[in-house]
């Protein structure tokens, strides 16, 4: 039987692999961007204005920071507890143009030793989960294409949901972040996000989380 393609979070990405990309709003009135996106009000507290439209965020940017997940992480991160657990490698990504940090699992065949702080990287789809009914579809990251890449084939996407492939992702090398404490649900799901700066979102930088699974 053939699977449903889903998305673990609707809303949030394009289906369209030819022109994937995340999908952030912007409030009218004073241009500040939030990724998850924010469909309510403006989050910003020196702005009135609640008019929000959806915005396409950038395909690229650059590797802001890096790890290998090399235990299950505590709640509330969702796992099947029956399940062996593979590591996988994560990617907090600097967009080129909004000037945010957005976290995603890398795409397979990405090593930790190819990264680098700096590493231009772009936005591919990818697999997070496949079920007897569905496949559920997310976001990862890979290198540039700049000789190294290539087109994302079916067989590439499909591999995304099994992240610890043997050999795909060594120590990690360069900037580590410490193992955190367990962390509140609020504070997973919730977006760090502030006013932008003079002169637009070009003269600063916000992050936003990733919520997803291995």
């Amino acid at each position: 039987m053939a699977r449903t393609r889903k998305p673990v979070v609707p809303g949030w990405f394009e289906q369209d692999a030819a022109d994937f990309r995340l999908l952030g709003t912007r409030c009218r009135d004073c241009g500040a961007v939030f990724f998850p996106r924010e469909d309510t009000f403006c989050r910003n507290p020196a702005c009135g204005g609640g008019e929000l439209a959806e915005m396409p965020l950038s395909r690229r940017g650059t590797v802001w920071s890096y790890t290998d997940t090399r235990y299950r992480p505590p709640a509330p991160y969702v796992s099947d507890p029956d399940a062996v657990w593979e590591p996988y490698l994560l990617v907090a990504v600097e967009l080129a143009e909004e000037r945010m940090v957005v976290l995603g699992q890398a795409a397979p065949g990405v090593r930790a030793a190819d990264l680098t702080v700096g590493t231009e990287v772009e936005l591919v789809p990818g697999v997070l989960h496949e079920d007897e009914e569905h496949t559920w579809t997310t976001w990862q990251w890979r290198l540039a294409e700049d000789g190294r890449g290539g087109e994302v084939g079916d067989e590439a996407i499909s591999a995304s949901r099994r992240p610890g492939t043997p050999g795909a992702v060594p120590a990690a090398r360069g900037p580590v972040p410490a193992a955190p404490e367990a962390v509140p649900a609020d504070a997973v799901t919730a977006s760090l996000h502030r006013p932008p700066p003079e002169g637009g979102w070009a003269a600063g930088k916000k992050m936003a989380p990733w919520v997803g699974g291995g």
